[in-house]
């Protein structure tokens, strides 16, 4: 009961879908749960308890399994990648990208829920989605599935694409930061009205979409600024017990 109430109205997962909820039932925010002993100290004589889950998993006898791929296999990935670390890189460009793309989704369905009522095309909520009821795709669910217990709107693929239109020269008006003068949010409004005056995009929508878009990027940006005063003091605080040290030290070659 407890599985098909983990999705909200969506009671009929997919095999995929039911060992993702198992996860999250048995894990929750708390992996370390698997952990074979707690990390608190026990009095002396007195046996250590185990986890639930990890006395079910040692008498699962669930061990690593590794799979070792064909030489061939092997030869191609060598010489498709030049250096561990491009890979990497190229691993962490490709999920900042995915991350990104959840985010504008998750702002189209938090603007489609706000104007929902004026225009009914934005999207649907996640209860009232037939591929969320019959999803049989065996693929992971997107975060807004994930999240959503049937109360949030997944966006439609119309306003999907006009939202990543107007993010698009949202970034190319404003670069990595705010374009310098006066009533930002009005002159974004009126740069993404010309740009995107072919999609036929309702001017409430625009509007909505500017003003949210510049409260994420100020409170990005105060993010970085605190980060980077944050850095500024530690590093200043090193600089400072170093000099500190050294001076220490030549204070005792003097005295010796």
């Amino acid at each position: 009961m407890q599985l098909r109430t983990r999705g909200g109205l969506h009671d009929h997962p997919s095999s995929l879908n039911a060992i993702y909820r198992i996860r999250m039932i048995l894990l929750g925010k708390n992996p370390g749960m698997v952990h074979t002993h707690s990390n608190v100290v026990t009095p002396i004589g007195t046996e250590k308890e185990e986890y639930l889950l990890a006395s079910a998993m040692k008498q699962a006898k669930i061990g690593n399994i590794t799979i070792e791929k064909p030489e061939n296999m092997l030869e191609d990935v060598a010489d498709s990648s030049p250096s561990s670390s491009s890979t990497s890189s190229g691993m962490s460009s490709v999920s900042r990208m995915a991350s990104e793309k959840d985010g504008l989704l998750y702002i189209a369905g938090y603007l489609a829920k706000k104007h929902l009522k004026d225009h009914p095309y934005l999207g649907q909520y996640t209860y009232e989605s037939k591929e969320v009821i019959n999803l049989h795709s065996y693929s992971i669910p997107s975060w807004i599935e994930s999240l959503s217990f049937g109360g949030l709107i997944q966006p439609s693929d119309k306003w999907a694409q006009q939202v990543e239109k107007m993010e698009k020269y949202f970034n190319k008006f404003h670069k990595e930061n705010f374009r310098q003068g006066k009533h930002i949010v009005k002159r974004t409004i009126n740069y993404i009205t010309k740009k995107v005056s072919e999609m036929q995009i309702s001017h409430e929508l625009i509007k909505s979409f500017c003003r949210q878009r510049v409260f994420i990027r100020i409170k990005f940006l105060n993010m970085k600024r605190h980060e980077y005063k944050l850095g500024k003091r530690k590093s200043s605080a090193l600089s400072s017990a170093e000099h500190s040290r050294k001076l220490t030290k030549k204070m005792k070659k003097i005295i010796t």
